[in-house]
């Protein structure tokens, strides 16, 4: 939307988020557990991530310059769709366990965003946990990684 010609506007959308955590430690989540719990059976981890996926709507005010350089930063709010943990052990055995694990439903947060043309590099800081509170460790998402817009 168009606040001053051409050069400052307000952009909103919808964006699917996949995001990946990857552990260094060798354990697995347990599933349906309240609070978060782990479990360590010895078994070494060369692969052990959380994917989640988000469906966020984002609300920036974005400054264009010229040749399609633009800068953007404002709001973000998002909704949980799914998660899971990925492991791979030393022999190549895969293990994937869907489940909710506790994650915060919803996610909300500030953003930031740097391009030229459709490619862009952005920044999101969450505002709140990624896990519910009491149920989970304490980790505020932080994320940085490179969009691609009007494909």
């Amino acid at each position: 939307l168009p606040i001053i010609k051409d050069k400052v506007g307000l952009e909103y959308g919808l964006s699917l988020a996949w995001k990946q955590y990857k552990f260094s430690n060798d354990f697995q989540i347990l599933e349906d557990t309240i609070p978060f719990s782990i479990v360590d059976d010895g078994t070494k981890y060369k692969k052990n991530k959380l994917k989640t996926t988000f469906l966020e709507v984002p609300l920036m005010l974005t400054i264009t310059g010229r040749r399609n350089f633009y800068v953007s930063g404002g709001v973000y709010g998002g909704v949980l769709l799914g998660a899971k943990q990925k492991l791979k052990d030393e022999n190549g055995n895969k293990l994937k366990i869907k489940d909710d694990f506790n994650l915060n439903k919803f996610r909300y947060g500030v953003v930031g965003r740097i391009g030229f043309g459709p490619f862009a590099v952005y920044a999101q800081l969450a505002l709140n946990d990624l896990f519910k509170e009491g149920q989970g460790p304490a980790l505020t998402p932080f994320n940085v990684g490179i969009s691609i817009l009007d494909f």
